[in-house]
């Protein structure tokens, strides 16, 4: 996954960490045994997946 974008009208809904925790999910499936991000500035949140 290079990015993940939600649209300005549909951001704080938690579509993106859904996306994200899917993402996951589904690299674990496939035997991925870990996963890491580099979280952007503007949003630090995305560190919680790193």
């Amino acid at each position: 996954m290079l990015a993940v974008a939600v649209a300005p009208g549909q951001r704080r809904r938690g579509i993106e960490g859904s996306l994200l925790d899917r993402f996951v999910a589904e690299a674990h499936e496939a035997g991925v045994r870990w996963v890491f991000g580099f979280p952007d500035e503007e949003y630090p949140a995305m560190g919680r997946w790193t």
